[in-house]
């Protein structure tokens, strides 16, 4: 065999040896990250179904004070959850919007807040990082209209 047929042959084996590396390299990344989704969302089912079992118990109970407390962390929890996606450039529904909105104001009613400072501070950044979005912009202007029609009709 001729010294460029060998150089030849061991170019061709080494760019396979690379494609077929790379092939599996990414199959395995991509599977990786899809066990990696489906692992944190089986967790978080079995947390929410843990602490709304516990809620339902509360309110089943007549401890609605306890029941509050605890949906209260796990809106904490979301709410934080929803920054930081929001921050990763994730949009998030007007409903959604109009939610953490209705919350931050039964929240200003009530006087409640979180004991922990960090969590504290989180919270509140969440609620002026979500209060700035445009979508919040857009529910705002969108009840608007909806508020001057209720004190039209009520006058």
């Amino acid at each position: 065999m001729t010294r460029r047929k060998r150089v030849f042959i061991a170019i061709a084996y080494i760019a396979t040896s690379f494609t077929v590396g790379a092939v599996l390299a990414s199959w395995y990344w991509l599977d990786f990250a899809g066990r990696f989704v489906s692992a944190a969302e089986f967790t978080k089912t079995q947390a929410n179904l843990v602490t709304l079992e516990a809620v339902l118990s509360h309110t089943r109970a007549g401890r609605s004070e306890e029941a509050t407390k605890m949906l209260e962390l796990l809106f904490d929890a979301e709410l934080v959850s929803a920054a930081a996606l929001h921050r990763d450039g994730y949009d998030l529904s007007s409903n959604a919007i109009n939610a953490i909105k209705a919350e931050h104001t039964a929240r200003k009613v009530s006087g409640y807040s979180p004991a922990n400072p960090s969590v504290r501070e989180a919270i509140q950044e969440s609620f002026r990082l979500l209060a700035e979005t445009p979508e919040a912009r857009n529910a705002q202007q969108t009840a608007e209209p909806d508020a001057e029609k209720a004190s039209g009709a009520s006058r």
